[in-house]
This record gives structure tokens, C-alpha cells and sequence, in this order.
């Protein structure tokens, strides 16, 4: 576990570092703008990895209540045959565009699933997938 944390925060700073970031689109009537990261893609088969950064207007309360965030990064998987994701990683921030400081992370992968048509999650997929 502790593993997996320093490799999440690894990549998070490195992530920092390096930040392309893309916008993809916004989502709840503009206040949540989402970007994607081009250069972190890392490609296996069908299955390609990518960092994503959601940055909202207003502060939000991570699920630990804890304090609030103004962005998170997300490290996604996305099936680009079978056209599916799923969320590997994240990291709440206080600051926009992942600045300031991390107030919550979380590595436990999800399930994969569909995602909507149109949707946000359909426009990173065709950014990792290079579907434009």
C-alpha cells in the first residue's frame, strides 16, 4: 500500500511537472471544466492510460469532509476496443489547476465500465484513444 501511495504521488508531482493540459470540456452548466493530459498517455495493447484534471469555480468537500478542493487529477484506463473506462487514481487539491496542496487521494481502481455518448468521459477516451 505504501508502495502504491509513493507511486501516485510520484506521478502526480512529476504529472505536475510536465502538464499539457488540454481542455476537453466543461460539464454542470460551465462550473467544472475538464482537461486532458496528452503527454502522460502510456499505451498497452488495446488499454491506454491517461491523467485528466478537473478544476471547478466553487469549492467542493472531498468525501472525508475533511476540508475542500478547487481540482482533482485523475489517472483513467481506457479500453479503446471495447470502449470503456476506468478511474485507477486520484488526488483532491485546494487550489485550481492542481495547485496548492493535495487534501485527499485515493488508489483504489474502479470497475470498468461504459461511459455515455457525448459525454465528457466519451471526449478523453477519443483523446487517449486518438479517435478525433
Amino acid at each position: 500500500m505504501i508502495k502504491a501511495t509513493l507511486m501516485l504521488l510520484l506521478a502526480i508531482l512529476s504529472d505536475s511537472a510536465l502538464a499539457e493540459w488540454v481542455r476537453v470540456g466543461s460539464i454542470e452548466n460551465g462550473s467544472q471544466t475538464i482537461y486532458a493530459n496528452p503527454s502522460t498517455i502510456r499505451k498497452h495493447s488495446n488499454t491506454v492510460k491517461m491523467w485528466s484534471l478537473h478544476d471547478f469555480n466553487t469549492p467542493h468537500s472531498p468525501p472525508d469532509e475533511s476540508s475542500t478542493f478547487l481540482s482533482y487529477k485523475q489517472l483513467d484506463a481506457y479500453d479503446c476496443k471495447n470502449e470503456q473506462f476506468r478511474k485507477l487514481s486520484f488526488a483532491f487539491y485546494s487550489g485550481n489547476m492542481g495547485g496548492e496542496s493535495a487534501v485527499y487521494t485515493d488508489s483504489i481502481p474502479d470497475k470498468w465500465q461504459p461511459f455515455s455518448p457525448e459525454s465528457v468521459t466519451e471526449k478523453l477516451w477519443q483523446v487517449a484513444c486518438d479517435k478525433n
